[in-house]
């Protein structure tokens, strides 16, 4: 066994926990450190702890609580949360349902009494019920209409014969049809109890106030006589399902392979987790690098877990539009598993994984309610307390411990194939796993895994002292955040954070498909993300080799006016990942091959667009606004740019605009400004200036004239999108009106969309409204999923509203909620050193000033009514909008 990787763990504070007299008990994760809260109640009762006849009934009561309760109204609730800067919502899964708010820690007590009203004192009415029926089954409807959604569902209830894990979570129309008010009314009675529920606090709750709070809400909660008291079999071992090809009758080609999977209560359920990580889970598995790098068979490959306190099964679903291509692929996945079955993997590659694991472990530490969420997890399999010795269990993973595991639970008559599309899928018999007892090849047959070793190649980052000392300063701007300017024309953005293992860097640069002409279109997406691949002095390997030592994860977001490398490392491995950026961006290499595998992942993501409604009628809308050869659309471009793209293209992009004074670099981190300041010269500021830098060169957007158009397909549900255009982004203040007007009436909960045409007539499960403004121009979407046979009514009251809006404005009571949704929900997004570095670059780069950023909140509050309604009905006034129906 190697030695242990050495984990930060020492500086994880530990959460603690008490339990009132009634049986509820809380757990507290306290970090006073910003002022933001993360409160959960979690139900101790999900989809699979319900007989036959209640299929269903955890999540329909998990909607009905958010009706009305003791204390607020109808639709209060929500708003209660929204009102002071907040969010709520709630899930359901298996093994449990869970209520969950962030909100400003000066709320503590309100998200308190929220969360005690919804699991002690919801109240539901017989027409409550009916109506969400009708919004449930929508749900289920446009499950029906993401065909990877859908084909889960599927496997899920084919594999498993008797195992709870079978049944839907939503539970099907069927189900939902045949569901009464009397038995929701009981069945809230006899799973919400203290007993059966407990609650997590994360973020700044003082721990005082949160118990006597909780214990004064709660103090009249008992348990019933009747109440439920959970399940006596925990199906530690996993049910092995039916195996075999299995086929689900539909237009849209799919396909994937089932093995079983453990409950982390399983003593060897490390093991199998390192197994899967190796075969498929990220661009390091093998699957990935010979199906969608080397083979090009698929163009993306997801594992997905039907799994939780109880084992059940991992599915990998392979993305391809090509029927052709799956029975190699199934060949593939054969001789991948009998290489498994009969070699363990490295203790290389061993160390690698160990490593990935512990890295996403410790990075769950970042965010108050990634906190609460690790918490709630390991107390629904006993205690939290297991949660501070995760990295313990991981590095005592051996090679040879993966390699029993496999053998054990990785057999052939435990394993099967599913297949979607339009017609039977013949595959040869030897490429079927189940009863064939061929199907591990005999090793004299494969190529066996040879000696891995980790590369040890690094990026020439120097900070010896022959490096030049930089000409310009930095410069202190407030009492966290510094600028300046390296010598070769960066911009350069620092913010000084509280004590924080974690470093955040992004460089961010205008360059963007708003500069690509009709001949460059996906030029800029396919350069941006070909540069991370490998550069002229580091393979891909060792790239990724390095990365996964480190921990380090640098990706590239594609907005429609900036493009950002953005990423995050611990703070005392700062300069590699800085020097790695420089290298990737400035020692190049475009690798043919693997641009070729981008090629063909974005044109099967074209061909399959329109398995997927809401995107495809979105992509439809924006089509018939702006054009079809507008810069508004994909970043990957056309299939046909895509396919006459060359790397020539990819180089005359580089030449053109990949150069230091486009770039804007931003790092939030615990380290020393000036020491911060110093590792950006080093490893960036050597990056060499081009003489004749380009400027910026944005392609002029025409939008065109008011129309409506319908379209019909194969669909559950009616998409309807309508919008106009808005405000460009060069108006600070009408920017900021637009975008309170569009949480007014679209926002996600306690909108006038979402209390009326959602909550009062439930004829849509989606809706929403979203403002986006570039320098020349902005615009505004609107959108709703419904029922077809809603669609005239929900149409007419989205149009209504819209035009309420404009025409007789906002409250003072709206204007105001919106206000305090928009600076709470930034509070959180803070939460992410990597998301607070990317919006320092990206503003860098679109010359906003730091300020913009900084007195965000106090731009928000200078909006007053007669401002945003002056805005509103400017933008909304007119009813000749861009209308798409989807049919």
């Amino acid at each position: 066994m190697s030695t242990p990787f050495p984990t930060p763990a020492g500086t994880i504070c530990r959460a603690s926990s008490h339990t009132l007299p009634n049986g509820l008990k809380y757990i507290l994760h306290y970090d006073p450190s910003e002022p933001i809260v993360c409160l959960q109640a979690v139900i101790k009762s999900g989809s699979a702890n319900e007989r036959t006849p209640e299929a269903g009934f955890s999540h329909f009561i998990e909607h009905l609580a958010f009706k009305s309760s003791k204390h607020y109204g109808f639709n209060q609730i929500a708003s209660v949360i929204t009102d002071l800067g907040g969010s709520l919502n709630a899930y359901t899964d298996f093994d449990s349902t869970c209520y969950y708010l962030l909100l400003p820690s000066e709320h503590l007590q309100v998200g308190l009494k929220v969360l005690t009203e919804l699991v002690m004192n919801a109240r539901f009415s017989a027409d409550d019920v009916k109506t969400e029926k009708e919004i449930i089954q929508s749900e289920i409807e446009q499950y029906r209409d993401d065909p990877e959604t859908d084909f889960l569902e599927y496997i899920q209830m084919r594999y498993f014969r008797r195992s709870p894990l079978r049944k839907p979570i939503a539970g099907t129309v069927q189900d939902i049809q045949r569901v009464t008010y009397t038995q929701l009314k009981s069945f809230y009675k006899r799973r919400y109890h203290p007993a059966a529920c407990f609650f997590v606090a994360s973020g700044n709750a003082e721990p005082k106030l949160l118990h006597s709070t909780l214990a004064e809400l709660t103090q009249r909660w008992k348990i019933p006589q009747r109440a439920y008291r959970g399940t006596n079999s925990n199906w530690i071992e996993p049910e092995i399902g039916r195996t075999g090809l299995h086929w689900q009758k539909a237009p849209q080609n799919l396909f994937a392979l089932v093995l079983p999977e453990l409950s982390e209560l399983h003593p060897q359920s490390d093991a199998l987790l390192a197994a899967i990580r190796y075969l498929a889970i990220g661009r390091a598995s093998k699957l990935h690098k010979i199906l969608v790098e080397e083979k090009k068979l698929c163009s993306a490959l997801r594992v997905n877990s039907l799994c939780g306190v109880m084992s059940g099964a991992s599915a990998i679903v392979f993305i391809t539009s090509r029927t052709k291509s799956i029975p190699a692929i199934a060949k593939i996945i054969r001789q991948e598993l009998s290489k498994l079955w009969h070699s363990p993997i490295s203790e290389a590659e061993c160390e690698l994984i160990r490593r990935d694991i512990i890295h996403s472990w410790i990075y769950g530490f970042e965010a108050r309610e990634n906190i609460a969420n690790l918490l709630v997890a390991e107390e629904l399999l006993g205690d939290y307390n297991t949660l501070y010795d995760y990295d313990k269990r991981i590095n005592r993973l051996t090679a040879k411990l993966i390699h029993t595991a496999v053998r054990d639970y990785w057999k052939p008559e435990n394993l099967a194939l599913f297949f979607r599309g339009p017609s039977l899928l013949s595959l040869p018999k030897e490429l079927i796993p189940g009863k064939n007892k061929d199907y591990i090849l005999e090793p004299k047959s494969l190529r066996l895994q040879n000696a891995f070793t980790i590369t040890e190649a690094k990026p020439d980052c120097s900070t010896t002292d022959s490096s030049p000392t930089p000409q310009s300063k930095l410069i202190q701007l407030d009492e966290r955040h510094y600028q300046g300017q390296l010598d070769n024309g960066i911009s350069f953005i620092y913010k000084c954070l509280s004590p924080n293992p974690i470093t955040g860097i992004a460089l961010s640069s205008p360059i963007s498909q708003l500069w690509e002409n009709t001949q460059q279109r996906g030029s800029n997406f396919f350069l941006s993300t070909s540069l991370l691949y490998q550069s002229a002095k580091m393979s891909h390997q060792e790239i990724m080799d390095l990365s996964r030592r480190l921990g380090m994860n640098i990706r590239v977001n594609h907005n429609l006016d900036t493009t950002t490398y953005r990423g995050k490392c611990f703070a005392a491995d700062t300069q590699q990942a800085l020097g790695l950026l420089a290298e990737l961006l400035s020692q190049i290499h475009l690798d043919k091959d693997y641009f070729s595998t981008l090629k063909a992942a974005a044109s099967d993501a074209i061909r399959r667009e329109q398995d997927n409604p809401p995107g495809w009628g979105y992509l439809l809308w924006l089509r018939m606004a702006f054009g079809i050869d507008s810069p508004i659309q994909r970043s990957t471009g056309t299939l046909t740019s895509i396919r006459e793209l060359g790397l020539g293209d990819l180089w005359d992009w580089y030449d053109a605009h990949y150069h230091p004074a486009n770039y804007h670099l931003s790092i939030c981190s615990a380290l020393e400004p000036e020491y911060a300041w110093d590792l950006a010269n080093r490893c960036l500021g050597e990056i060499y200036p081009k003489d004749n830098p380009t400027q910026p060169q944005e392609r002029e957007i025409k939008p065109r004239g008011p129309r409506s158009k319908s379209t019909t397909g194969d669909n559950g549900q009616c998409v309807i999108h309508m919008g106009a255009p808005a405000t460009s982004s060069l108006d600070r203040i009408s920017t900021t009106a637009s975008h309170l007007f569009a949480q007014i009436i679209g926002g996600e909960i306690n909108s006038r969309f979402f209390d009326i045409i959602r909550e009062k007539y439930g004829i849509a499960y989606q809706v929403s409204m979203e403002v986006l403004t570039l320098r020349q121009l902005g615009y505004w979407t609107a959108y709703a999923f419904c029922n077809h046979d809603d669609k005239d009514t929900c149409f007419d009251l989205m149009q209504d509203i819209i035009l309420d809006v404009a025409h007789r404005g906002v409250t003072p009571q709206e204007l105001q909620k919106a206000k305090n949704y928009m600076k709470g929900m930034q509070r959180f997004d803070c939460e992410s050193v990597s998301y607070q570095a990317a919006a320092l670059a990206s503003l860098s780069a679109l010359e906003y000033p730091i300020s913009h950023l900084l007195e965000r909140d106090k731009r928000i509050d200078s909006i007053d009514l007669d401002t945003i309604n002056a805005v509103a009905a400017k933008w909304l006034s007119n009813p000749a909008y861009w209308v798409h129906i989807q049919q």
